[in-house]
């Protein structure tokens, strides 16, 4: 039976509910939205400081209640913050290069090692790998990229701009993750520009001239010569020309028909992984019929005969390492006047050659080289087909006739 003593310890007001406890304070509470009873932080004494501080909780918890906040969600979101008050940059990034998903995939192998060596590059985010993820501030990351946007590179001499760009790019998105987890309120990554810093090194390679490919071709070792022939031709990636395998050369034709549908990466510690290409798409690239010969003469004297044979496969059998490389690509550059010239330049040689052929379209010179873009004009134009004739154009160009 209730008693008007039991009445007094126990009531409803205007908004949620009041009790009075064995220790003789009183305890505030409310039924959120999710149906789940909402406590007050604390207990309060039989005084009128007291009572009235309790009624103001109430109150306030009431505006928020009836303007749709106080929710379930709310709560998640404080239960998320405590939960992470001791969550550190560096452990947070460690899961989110394990579970974040980009593009419907998990990041990939290479992707995941260039992050780790940011978050451990003393250029990187080594000296904040060790804060609380909740205290990062803004002027934690405004100190800490003053810092390393101003380091000197000791070997070229110059700031490492574009090193502290990328890694700022990668905190500007770690602590995007952590606001969508309720970690944070807010991103403190807000210094304008700093994602855009550039070194300017690249600006300053000029271009390889077709005399200078043509010196390469001709000093570089013979057992290379057609590696070079991939890259600066065909336009290949180093990881994807390593990657290739008898069966991914298709020589019946009067043209060397390359399929590309794998890419092999070095990850520190880990070794040679396997990946799909860089835009996670197959292509097909026709080598202009100059370079037949020269092709089928590797594949005879060098690759296996089973369908798996690497075309350029280490001393022991495995895949190639870009240092193995370049003992035999360098000096052959410096013959060439170009000790300047990055392998990767070799690449945009190819692209250079391939858009100088009549009637070539943008678009057909992204597909052969593997990129993509998200420009809208470039939604209607479409790949045609034309591969075969493309390559045969190629073929007349000066510049390619002048190579063999």
């Amino acid at each position: 039976m209730t008693t008007s003593k039991n009445r007094r310890k126990k009531g409803r007001s205007s908004f949620g509910f009041t009790r009075k406890l064995p220790s003789g304070n009183w305890q505030a509470s409310y039924v959120d939205k999710a149906g789940v009873r909402r406590t007050a932080p604390r207990t309060y004494s039989d005084t009128e400081a007291d009572r009235a501080e309790m009624n103001l909780w109430l109150a306030g918890k009431a505006l928020a209640y009836r303007s749709g906040a106080g929710t379930q969600q709310d709560a998640d979101r404080v239960h998320a913050r405590r939960k992470g008050r001791g969550v550190t940059l560096g452990d947070y990034a460690e899961e989110w290069l394990e579970t974040r998903i980009v593009k419907d995939r998990y990041l990939k192998a290479r992707t995941k090692a260039e992050y780790r060596r940011l978050l451990e590059s003393p250029n990187g985010l080594q000296s904040i790998a060790d804060h609380k993820v909740q205290g990062i501030t803004k002027s934690v990351v405004r100190d800490w990229f003053d810092e390393v946007s101003n380091t000197v590179n000791e070997r070229t001499g110059r700031k490492n701009s574009t090193q502290a760009a990328r890694a700022y790019q990668f905190l500007k998105a770690l602590m995007a993750s952590a606001v969508a987890d309720d970690l944070v309120t807010e991103n403190p990554c807000v210094i304008r520009g700093a994602s855009n810093l550039k070194t300017g090194i690249k600006k300053g390679v000029p271009k390889l001239k077709p005399e200078e490919l043509k010196i390469i071709l001709e000093t570089v070792n013979p057992w290379y010569r057609t590696l070079v022939i991939f890259a600066a031709v065909g336009g290949l990636r180093f990881g994807e020309v390593t990657a290739l395998t008898r069966q991914d050369i298709d020589t019946t034709g009067n043209f060397v028909v390359v399929r590309v549908n794998k890419g092999v990466v070095y990850i520190p510690r880990e070794g040679f992984q396997v990946e799909t290409p860089k835009n996670d798409e197959t292509r097909t690239v026709v080598v202009p019929a100059l370079f037949r010969e020269v092709i089928l003469g590797h594949l005879e004297a060098n690759v296996g005969p089973e369908d798996e044979a690497l075309l350029f496969p280490s001393a022991t059998g495995t895949y190639i390492a870009e240092s193995t490389m370049t003992k035999h690509y360098y000096p052959a550059r410096a013959a060439a006047g170009r000790p300047d010239l990055p392998f990767h330049e070799l690449r945009h040689f190819a692209a250079t050659m391939y858009g100088l052929v009549p009637g070539v379209t943008e678009k057909e010179v992204m597909t052969r080289l593997g990129h993509k873009t998200k420009s809208a004009a470039w939604i209607y134009q479409h790949t045609t087909g034309r591969e075969l004739e493309l390559a045969e154009a190629m073929s007349e160009l000066p510049a390619m006739r002048g190579l063999v």
